[in-house]
């Protein structure tokens, strides 16, 4: 929520697209879910081309291949997104910085990819672009209640079910492994003493 709060406020162009990498994954569902239900069109970035339903599911209007934002780009590519919540960085990032389109905004929440960021200063000089950084762990009281109180305006009856799966704690460390693997979409939510 924090992510799409602040492509949301920007006041992005929404005749634009909006990318969501790490589509598959937890911040990535969700943040799809978000933005789809605000009205933006949004272009889910995943390796994992199995996903594809699953994501057109969540409101989707088109998948791509992660493999395009991940090769090394020329600074600045055509104006194709409005905005970006990226759960990747590294060349994800850079590459998804490069095509924004003019006074677009970018939420980066994630270092999946790494936490370098191989790109120019073109992206904010040129277009004006706007690289926000989300931070869910030391963010401030009234920026989390607004959060909270946002996503139960949103998802007054919770997230979709196949975007949460319950796990038992006992089943925590095989899940960790499948998740490292790719194996894992959405959110795991651990049930504790069960």
């Amino acid at each position: 929520m924090l992510c799409v709060n602040a492509v949301d406020g920007h006041g992005i162009d929404r005749t634009r697209e909006v990318l969501v990498t790490g589509a598959a994954g937890g911040v990535g569902s969700i943040a799809i879910v978000l933005l789809a239900k605000l009205g933006y069109r949004v272009t889910a970035s995943s390796g994992r081309p199995e996903q594809a339903a699953y994501l057109k599911g969540l409101g989707v209007e088109s998948v791509i291949d992660r493999s395009t934002l991940s090769s090394p780009s020329k600074p600045l590519l055509p104006e194709r997104w409005g905005g970006v919540v990226d759960t990747v960085g590294s060349q994800t990032l850079a590459t998804a910085l490069a095509g924004v389109a003019y006074a677009g905004a970018v939420a980066a929440t994630g270092l999946a990819g790494g936490m370098d960021l191989p790109a120019t200063v073109l992206p904010f000089i040129r277009r004006g672009v706007t690289l926000i950084g989300i931070d869910s762990v030391y963010c401030p009281t009234p920026k989390r209640l607004d959060a909270w109180h946002r996503l139960t305006e949103l998802l007054p009856t919770g997230l979709p079910g196949d975007v949460v799966e319950e796990i038992n704690l006992a089943d925590v460390p095989k899940r960790a492994v499948a998740i490292l693997r790719g194996q894992v979409r959405g959110r795991s939510v651990v049930k504790i003493g069960h």
